[in-house]
């Protein structure tokens, strides 16, 4: 992940990803 990169849509995009990884974890 590109710290220098993080714009609104970096954002958007990690958001995505952390939500996906804790649906992911509740899952387990």
């Amino acid at each position: 992940m590109e710290l220098s990169n993080m714009d609104s849509n970096g954002d958007q995009s990690f958001a995505k990803k952390t939500k996906k990884t804790i649906e992911q974890n509740a899952q387990r």
